[in-house]
């Protein structure tokens, strides 16, 4: 990767503007690299035109503008080193202002805003490096390409060394006083210094997980197939209750990985929900959500193996699953197992494994479904039980079955429990969120100040997906199918254009909006998965009759399309209401304190002078174009 890649890359978001413009600068340089080649004797080369005593047939307005370019890299390049400079003073007392505020914060909120404040002196330092490396850079250019007989080159290195920012003292010692604090507090000081990025071991950690859950569902979908072909009478009752569970732990893993997006491009997702505390991070959840995969995936993989065994029994066929015949495992129970498992984590009232994280999870749970409260984390949570509609069917189904399980005296005769997926009682449980989503879009429409026309959709979207589901319920008419399919696109469409912003006709990006967090791909990638995916999910609502192994897939393909909306659904959220994607947050100050507003005024002068940067860079250009047009073999040196 080039250093102009690499260079960009590593900046900090919000700080872009107040790095060296080495772009700029480098393309000053191409002329004098030109110059160079074209002068035959390679001894006579920038320096030489100065000489008196040489003639270049060079054409004299072409030497005039690259003596002028010569005067303006070095003023520009002197403003650059001037403007890092003060930018890295303001930094610093920022920093400083932010230790003294330190006293005035909660104790619980101390750690967090220890490491907020240090990580700002972090990415500071790297600031600093990181201009240091692109300005010796362009040095060494600007000494290749004219080798001056003046200083001027040693004047470029001098303006860089009597800068404050190359001692660093002051950071340095910043840096020390944070780690002491930290220490004071009895802190492990390992974990305020490490990287936000995630270390080897966690990463090997994950892809073991990874493989041995990859692995058990390869084994599961050829167990399936088996099962499917059999037609095993029990399967109707087991399988339904580990979808349930199935679906849940994709959506978690989903889940990790969209907080993981929302961090990598700076969503600040905290603030757009007014989260106290933070909940997990996302290689936390990964790694529980991993745990609690290969133990369900593993009793399923045992429960399906028992299965075979029974029928081969029953049938005596000439089959044996040697896994199924080493454990002791009661089939009903292993769905049971699980979400007592799951359950217990969660309502566990001991301050450990994320106390407050699980505590705030079942406060938002529970305003929800209260249906008073009304803000952007309870709407956002609504959206989320509307993509969990067929799990809470068949978590139905679960209940269902345990209590004819339980009830039955022969619990040993299991197949004589008979369920119908139909049942009155799962269909209640799946419309419940759509009926909730009714109501908020209502109440939204009501107290919100928003767009006329999104409040209406929005109204009119929960009405219509209700009224098809309804009536799929009621007639299993192919009719209905085929009307599902025009309410699912118009969904779609509102998710597209109300929920993500997106097809702005005025839009510089086509179809799209001015502004992006992630890269333009991703946006029209979305659009086409999310029409598909809305389409799969409101036929899976309507159709009664479709296999277990195609419902499990289609369920998670929902989950698949959730974790696509959340993305760019929080992320055109915070470009509304935050406006910058930032990686250093100014924690502890007040809008208008006035280092914020010294920052703030620093860009805006920054930005106000970008255009005569540019005016310099087409003036490079220019005097490109004309070295294009000059002939080598026409140009001679000769002494005077």
């Amino acid at each position: 990767m080039s250093f102009k890649k690499i260079y960009k890359k590593q900046q900090v978001p919000e700080w872009s503007d107040a790095y060296l413009t080495y772009d700029i600068l480098n393309r000053i340089l191409v002329p004098f690299r030109e110059v160079n080649l074209l002068v035959p004797d390679k001894d006579l080369i920038m320096s030489n035109i100065k000489n008196t005593n040489i003639k270049i047939d060079i054409p004299d307005e072409l030497k005039n503008r690259v003596f002028l370019l010569e005067e303006q890299f070095y003023h520009i390049f002197e403003d650059q080193i001037n403007k890092i400079s003060q930018f890295y003073e303001i930094q610093l007392s920022i920093l400083k202002q932010q230790i003294t505020e330190l006293q005035n914060v909660e104790k619980d909120e101390h750690k967090k805003s220890l490491k907020l404040i240090y990580n700002r002196a972090k990415k500071l330092g790297q600031y600093i490096k990181l201009n240091i490396q692109a300005a010796n850079k362009l040095i060494s250019k600007y000494e290749e390409y004219t080798k001056f007989i003046d200083t001027t080159s040693s004047h470029l290195k001098e303006q860089i060394e009597r800068q404050n920012f190359m001692t660093d003292k002051e950071l340095k010692q910043i840096k020390e006083d944070i780690e002491v604090a930290y220490k004071e507090t009895q802190w492990s000081i390992r974990d305020l210094k490490k990287s936000k990025s995630k270390s080897q071991p966690q990463i090997y950690l994950f892809g073991i997980y990874l493989g041995v859950v990859l692995f058990l569902i390869a084994n599961i979908a050829y167990q399936r197939i088996d099962i499917q072909e059999s037609n095993i009478q029990n399967d109707q009752l087991y399988f339904p209750m580990y979808m349930c569970i199935g679906w849940i732990l994709i959506y978690f893993w989903f889940l990790s990985l969209t907080i993981y997006v929302w961090r990598k491009f700076y969503i600040n997702y905290q603030a757009i929900f007014l989260l106290k505390n933070t909940i997990e991070s996302e290689f936390a959840i990964m790694s529980k959500t991993a745990g609690y995969s290969i133990m369900y995936l593993f009793m399923l993989v045992l429960a399906l193996q028992i299965e075979q065994n029974t029928y081969a029994d029953q049938k005596q066929l000439m089959y044996h699953s040697p896994l199924g015949g080493l454990f002791f495992f009661k089939t009903a129970l292993g769905p049971m197992i699980m979400w007592c498992l799951i359950l217990a984590e969660l309502f566990n009232p001991i301050k450990i494994l994320d106390f407050k994280g699980r505590m705030q999870f079942l406060k938002i749970q529970i305003k929800t479904i209260s249906g008073i409260f009304i803000n952007n984390i309870i709407l956002w949570n609504q959206e989320q039980w509307l993509s969990l509609s067929l799990f809470l069917k068949y978590f139905y189904f679960t209940i269902y079955f345990y209590v004819l399980y339980f009830s039955n005296d022969e619990t040993d005769e299991e197949s004589k429990i008979q369920i119908d997926y139909k049942n009155i009682g799962g269909f209640i449980f799946m419309i419940i969120p759509i009926i909730y989503s009714l109501y908020f879009s209502i109440r939204v429409g009501l107290y919100k100040n928003i767009d006329m026309r999104k409040k209406i959709h929005n109204i009119n979207k929960n009405i219509f997906v209700l009224m098809i589901v309804i009536i799929g319920f009621i007639t299993s008419s192919g009719y209905v199918y085929l009307m599902s399919v025009p309410i699912a696109i118009y969904v779609s469409y509102i998710d597209i254009k109300y929920e993500w912003n997106l097809l702005q006709p005025e839009s510089t990006n086509k179809f799209l909006r001015d502004r992006l967090a992630y890269p333009i791909y991703y946006y029209y990638f979305s659009i086409f998965i999310d029409v598909i995916l809305r389409t799969v999910w409101l036929y899976t609502l309507v159709h009664n009759l479709i296999s277990f192994n195609l419902l499990y897939i289609f369920g998670a393909l929902e989950m698949f399309r959730r974790f696509i909306h959340n993305v760019i659904f929080v992320e055109s959220e915070h470009i509304i209401h935050i406006g910058e994607f930032k990686a250093v947050p100014d924690i502890l100050l007040e809008q208008n304190d006035p280092l914020l507003l010294k920052q703030k005024s620093f860009f805006e002068r920054i930005r106000a002078g970008q255009n005569i940067d540019n005016f310099i860079k087409q003036k490079a250009h220019s005097i490109q174009n004309m070295l294009d047009g000059l002939d080598k073999s026409n140009i001679s040196t000769k002494m005077v």
